[in-house]
């Protein structure tokens, strides 16, 4: 998931300069307006540019992505909206799981061109919500605005000197930001690009080579791209011929296990999470360091193992009165605790070479939990839990690289 936010970050859809050069470019030619009058144009202009990278989003949620992508951004004074804000937005717009699933997968398809497995998306889904509810206790004051915009060193037309938490105060205010900082992309890249036809003759551009073009949509199921790797042409009268040469570059999962790899996590957090918080006995170092020593042997994620571990018997409370001998085997290989007690490591390494004899079967676009379900445990809701419990450790003990 990490390389997927990686690419979508990179991938620039307005940057401080782009707004800066929109600005500069409307206050030349529609000096005679009002600024209010201009601030529309402009507004009127970054949701046009918007909405050329929302191919895959129907017209009955686009306007509402359209205004949470700019409240998350323009309006907190973050100048730059990326393909990773789009996402993100998506998943933060006030409806049901299912639909905002169908859409990030709708989007990814055609704007962003990546075919992502649909858990996944669960599971980001899962952490961005865990992470907003860790942070919700935070938010006690109201944040304040300056009444000046550092935006390109001038004031902008309308001035905001407090953001309350009274919602009614804060769409108004939003309103007013999307007016104020929004979108004359089109009549300014329009005006640029009439310039430079003016100046220039318009080349033909031939291809002397056949590409296919399913080859360059970004993730495949098995988990490579073809990027262009070299480029030979010629120029004669107004054509150019170019021959192009593509390489091929191992990208994304190519088998459903990649995605439960051994991975470091912070020790401690966890562990407290485990010991102090749940009152779990899995969380005493002598077995957590055992079940993270046999997750670094085999290669596999020992969130996952203490996931397995949380579901099947809540971290191993110390109040429960067999508490010492479910230690042996918290995670009921065999049946049970009580029908195979054998020691930790042993029943780690059962459960280790479970998950992945289960796993390597899975089709990349199948839910690892609900497929491991189907072999662990005969709770058809399982996977549900281990899934959520999975994502929670993930929140608490890994740091998002992506900003």
């Amino acid at each position: 998931m990490t390389q997927l936010l990686n690419a979508l970050k990179s991938y620039i859809i307005l940057s401080l300069s782009d707004l800066t050069q929109i600005k500069e470019a409307i206050a030349r030619r529609y000096g005679h307006m009002t600024s209010n009058e201009r601030a529309e144009i402009l507004s009127m202009a970054v949701h046009n540019h918007l909405n050329k990278h929302l191919s895959g989003i129907d017209d009955v949620h686009k306007e509402a992505l359209k205004l949470t992508i700019l409240s998350n951004t323009l309006a907190k004074h973050h100048y730059s909206i990326t393909r990773l804000t789009i996402f993100d937005a998506i998943l933060d717009l006030s409806l049901d799981d299912a639909i905002k699933t169908n859409l990030a997968e709708s989007w990814l398809t055609e704007s962003a061109q990546l075919s992502v497995p649909r858990w996944l998306l669960e599971n980001y889904m899962i952490q961005k919500r865990s992470n907003f509810i860790d942070s919700v206790q935070d938010i006690d004051q109201p944040t304040y605005f300056d009444d000046t915009d550092s935006f390109n060193n001038k004031a902008l037309p309308f001035t905001l000197k407090k953001w309350t938490k009274n919602p009614l105060i804060r769409i108004f205010a939003v309103l007013l930001i999307l007016i104020a900082i929004a979108t004359p992309a089109y009549f300014a890249l329009n005006s640029a690009l009439n310039g430079a036809i003016r100046s220039e003759a318009l080349q033909v551009i031939s291809l002397t080579s056949l590409l296919d073009a399913k080859e360059y949509t970004g993730m495949s199921a098995r988990g490579r791209i073809y990027l262009i790797d070299d480029i030979e042409g010629y120029k004669k009268n107004d054509h150019v011929y170019l021959t192009l040469k593509k390489s091929r570059v191992n990208f994304g999962l190519v088998k459903i296990t990649d995605a439960f790899r051994f991975s470091n996590f912070n020790y401690y957090t966890v562990k407290n999470y485990i010991s102090k918080t749940r009152n779990g006995l899995i969380g005493s170092s002598e077995q957590f360091n055992q079940i993270i020593h046999e997750a670094y042997l085999n290669d596999i994620d020992p969130l996952l193992l203490f996931a397995i571990i949380g579901q099947e018997q809540g971290f191993v409370p110390s109040s429960s009165a067999n508490s010492v001998k479910i230690l042996n085997n918290p995670y009921n290989v065999y049946h049970s605790w009580a029908e195979y007690n054998t020691s930790l490591r042993d029943s780690t390494q059962i459960a280790i070479n479970t998950i992945k004899n289960r796993l390597n079967t899975a089709p990349i676009s199948a839910s690892p939990f609900k497929w491991l379900n189907m072999t662990y445990a005969e709770d058809t809701n399982w996977h549900n839990g281990v899934r959520l419990i999975y994502a929670h450790l993930i929140s608490i003990g890994r740091e998002s690289n992506i900003q």
